[in-house]
């Protein structure tokens, strides 16, 4: 429980940071996306690893009403002139914030900074751009000020994000065995969660017959317990309550739980520079131009699934929902393919589109 240290990472330097050893693993709100995998510019030839999405968070505008209001319809004269925004200092909110209002009326910093910045007005600002988890986390009361009406939420996310865990990615062993420790931590937390194993401090720590002897030296051979994860810290749920909130309505699965859910990461930008039209550039552009996408419909003979299958269904339908996105309202410019076998070699030649199938290692959306 006290074999960690906690370290402040910035916006701009985090990647850099980690590259260079001085953190092993961050969990500092980052984004998953398809761009940051293939092109995050790092330090020297090691690259990143995102894990699995632990957290679904959405970007709101939070204030009184009014201005939140001004926010949304992204409005700055008349009743909204003394509009005034205080942002969450991470990449994608300062990119995506800029992209709507002018720099002189957004302030940057750290989530403790902008609340204190809206709530006592010392930056002068009305209105704080968050993720929403640090909303529900937050140690100054924000919550409280919701549920009496002081302050709202915006109605819309202006983006949402799956918020995910970083290791290095040299290719060698040990990062390889390191982001598999990282994961198996994250998936002990919910598999607990499923199966009813809660925090216990009688049955902690916990030792295993599994063993690190491929991490370290022989000589510090140490044994590694999952069951440490729950036991010690607490399972999904309790992690949730403990620092988000009391109240969680619903979580989904994965792994050994399999529920009809899409989550495909955010495309980014990926091959675009400006992305004023995204349809013309890049892998877009070639659908655009053959009239239809290609998508994979994942048939997991090991859950003996048909094509009347409802975890099918809901892939097929989350083509169509490309389809009609890309193809301005065409649910039927979509060729479906069903495939009981992965061959990546396939990807992204022959298929746009794999779903069904957990496949981060393709390079494109999936489902669940």
């Amino acid at each position: 429980m006290t074999k960690f240290n906690l370290v402040t990472m910035g916006a701009d330097d985090r990647y850099e940071r980690l590259v260079n050893h001085e953190v092993d693993v961050l969990f500092a709100g980052d984004t998953f996306t398809l761009e940051k995998s293939i092109r995050e510019v790092t330090t020297g030839t090691t690259g990143l690893a995102f894990a699995y999405p632990y957290y679904t968070a959405a970007v709101i505008y939070l204030g009184p009403e009014a201005y939140v209001k001004c926010a949304n319809d992204q409005k700055r004269y008349d009743e909204c002139e003394g509009l005034a925004i205080c942002a969450v200092n991470t990449p994608e909110i300062r990119s995506l914030i800029q992209s709507f209002f002018p720099a002189s009326i957004i302030t940057f910093g750290t989530f403790p900074e902008m609340e204190d910045s809206l709530k006592n007005k010392t930056a002068g600002c009305n209105v704080l751009v968050s993720d929403t988890y640090r909303i529900y986390g937050s140690n100054a009361g924000l919550q409280s000020d919701i549920n009496s009406g002081k302050y709202v939420i915006s109605e819309n996310a202006i983006s949402r994000n799956l918020l995910s865990s970083v290791v290095r990615w040299s290719g060698e062993l040990d990062d390889a065995i390191w982001q598999d420790i990282v994961e198996a931590s994250r998936h002990s937390a919910l598999r607990a969660n499923q199966i009813g194993l809660s925090k216990d401090e009688s049955k902690c720590p916990m030792t295993s017959l599994v063993t690190k002897s491929e991490i370290e030296s022989e000589e510090e051979e140490d044994d590694i317990s999952f069951f440490n994860v729950p036991y010690c810290v607490g399972n999904q749920m309790e992690s949730f309550q403990s620092h988000l909130g009391s109240i969680a309505l619903s979580t989904y699965g994965f792994g050994n739980a399999y529920l009809p859910t899409i989550d495909a990461p955010n495309f980014g930008s990926l091959e675009c520079d400006d992305c004023k039209d995204v349809l013309k550039d890049g892998r877009l552009r070639q659908i655009k131009e053959r009239g239809s996408i290609n998508c994979a419909v994942f048939l997991d003979r090991a859950r003996n699934l048909t094509m009347t299958s409802l975890l099918t269904l809901v892939n097929v339908q989350y083509c169509k929902i490309i389809s009609v996105a890309i193809f301005q309202g065409k649910s039927n410019a979509v060729n479906i393919t069903y495939i009981d076998e992965m061959d990546y070699s396939t990807f992204p030649q022959e298929y746009d589109i794999i779903a069904g199938k957990k496949c981060f290692k393709c390079l494109m959306p999936h489902t669940y």
